[in-house]
């Protein structure tokens, strides 16, 4: 495996997703960065890189999607593939995808000027809405899932992977 070309794939899929860092407040790049990174050791390598992550919809609804990698002896090594000699990442690595769908319409509408006299009402409103944005949810994660699962693929022939996903909500 490359361990770069798997952080890339995640980083590109969640910003062509629209998730932006879990603690953006409105100024500065939206770019999705590291809550934490941590590389220890020269070779082999162990690393600990976590994002928080999270997209609001529908102005009620927040999606959230954390990632946490953890590389363990990750070091360069040489194999031969298709009869080329190609350097590739050897070492054990563990991606976990941990997401929650936060469903905020029923704060929103208690402090809303209008919509707090009609919280039954609107609650049955947003009930079909709400179904629709949780399979877009879903969608979101199945899809960051794949890439992960698709790159393992392509490259499990070299080591053996283990992808959980977590899911919340």
């Amino acid at each position: 495996f490359e361990f770069s070309e798997i952080y890339k794939l995640v980083h590109d899929r969640l910003n062509d997703m629209s998730y932006t860092s879990a603690d953006y407040k409105g100024v500065g790049p939206k770019d999705l960065y590291e809550l934490e990174y941590i590389e220890k050791g020269e070779s082999p390598i162990q690393y600990l890189i976590r994002w928080k992550s999270l997209k609001k919809s529908q102005e009620f609804f927040t999606f959230k999607i954390d990632v946490l990698f953890q590389g363990k002896d990750i070091s360069k090594t040489e194999i031969m593939h298709e009869g080329k000699k190609v350097k590739v990442d050897s070492g054990e690595i563990t991606i976990e995808i941990d997401a929650a769908f936060v469903d905020d319409s029923d704060e929103e509408a208690k402090k809303h000027p209008f919509l707090k006299h009609f919280s039954e009402k609107f609650k049955k409103m947003t009930k079909d809405v709400k179904k629709t944005e949780k399979e877009a949810f879903a969608g979101d994660v199945d899809g960051l899932h794949d890439v992960v699962m698709r790159s393992f693929g392509m490259k499990g022939k070299y080591m053996p992977a283990e992808v959980a996903p977590v899911r919340k909500g």
